[in-house]
């Protein structure tokens, strides 16, 4: 099970205790406080936090965020695409391309 969404303290000890991994929303939360607390939670129910998969959703994806993700403890990068017609998801395909 992957529990997505900010790390706050219940969510942190659910993730340490019953969790596979975590999915944070890249843009919207604070990653490295999330991670601190994950990596605290795990501590207290005596669990390696590095057996935990994080996956990082991107909706502006960039060269510096991706590069700098697995430093952090984030083995995996999902990127949106938009629900729209080829002549629109592939361009953006495209363009991730360069990213990866």
């Amino acid at each position: 099970m992957v529990l997505g969404g900010a790390a706050g303290p219940k969510t942190a000890e659910n993730i340490a205790e019953f969790c596979d991994g975590w999915m944070p929303l890249g843009e919207l939360y604070d990653f490295e406080g999330g991670m601190s607390k994950i990596k605290e939670a795990c501590k207290a129910v005596g669990r390696n936090p590095s057996n935990l998969v994080v996956s990082m959703f991107l909706a502006k994806p960039s060269i510096e965020k991706v590069e700098g993700l697995p430093a952090k403890g984030c083995s995996r990068a999902i990127f949106y695409l938009p629900a729209k017609s080829a002549d629109v998801v592939l361009p953006t395909l495209d363009g991730y391309t360069k990213i990866m």
